[in-house]
């Protein structure tokens, strides 16, 4: 309850830190397991609907970078639908009650959300929590597939 939904969406940060992390993976396990290529993940959720344009395009480089480092990226659209959105606390800071997201802007979410997965069976949509959970299981089932190789 102590959450509360503030500014805009804009991954390009959060992804840039996931890839700092994820370079620097590859000695750590390494050091620990004496292999050099773990199974790397990134699993990213969020409405889609960036701030800006240029939000799109700076966060789809970072997507790119991490998969040609051979990380692997499952994206998870949550709760996306053209409309008005009531804002809650954020529209009471900013002054904007409500927030419309266009036809357009949502096919926008949906391109980058898309383009950002690793194939499209990695990009997902889930319109409510029941679905948000079902995505997040079907994710985990797959890295658990990937991670767990039982042998006779």
């Amino acid at each position: 309850d102590a959450m509360i939904a503030d500014g805009g969406t804009v991954p390009t940060n959060a992804l840039s830190r996931v890839r700092t992390w994820m370079l620097t993976e590859n000695l750590a396990h390494t050091t620990m397991n004496g292999t050099e290529n773990p199974l790397k993940y990134v699993v990213l959720m969020t409405d889609g609907s960036n701030s800006s344009i240029s939000a799109d395009s700076q966060s789809q480089a970072v997507c790119t970078q991490l998969k040609n480092e051979g990380v692997e990226i499952f994206t998870i659209g949550f709760a996306l639908e053209s409309g008005n959105f009531y804002t809650g606390q954020w529209g009471i800071n900013y002054g904007q009650m409500n927030y419309y997201i266009s036809p357009s802007t949502l096919t926008r979410a949906k391109q980058f959300l898309g383009s950002c997965a690793s194939s499209s069976d990695h990009y997902l949509l889930a319109e409510d929590s029941d679905a948000l959970k079902a995505a997040f299981d079907l994710i985990g089932k797959e890295i658990t597939e990937d991670a767990v190789r039982i042998a006779s």
